[in-house]
């Protein structure tokens, strides 16, 4: 197989194809830029790059292919574990977006989680 048609490879077709990887990271560039994903789930991002740029490897860049497998991998588990670590709602929310329809907004029949204080005004107590 020639390497221009490893794109076209029935298993890259069924798991999305190489468009799919580069929605994911358009999906990963939104939500890193939100204000609203917690800030430990953006560390995951930092981290792979750390590792890509750092000599140090589990397989070291010297093996020619394997070595770079081994940090496109790390990149690609990254992506994947920071999409997975964001709050689904914001996903849900950037993905429709992404795609060109409306946001999901909440129903009357989702549960809303709030905290609530006792304020007693009279005095004496």
């Amino acid at each position: 197989m020639r390497w221009w048609r490893f794109g076209t490879h029935p298993a890259i077709a069924r798991a999305g194809g190489l468009w799919a990887v580069l929605r994911q990271a358009r999906l990963a560039y939104r939500l890193f830029r939100d204000e609203r994903v917690p800030t430990m789930a953006k560390l995951v991002i930092p981290a792979a790059l750390v590792y890509v740029i750092s000599p140090l490897d589990l397989v070291p860049d010297i093996f020619p292919i394997v070595g770079q497998v081994d940090d496109l991998g790390v990149l690609l588990l990254a992506l994947v574990a920071f999409i997975k670590l964001c709050p689904p709602h914001l996903v849900d929310e950037h993905e429709a977006t992404l795609e060109g329809r409306p946001a999901a907004s909440r129903t009357a029949d989702e549960p809303i989680d709030a905290r609530y204080r006792w304020v007693d005004d009279r005095p004496g107590r």
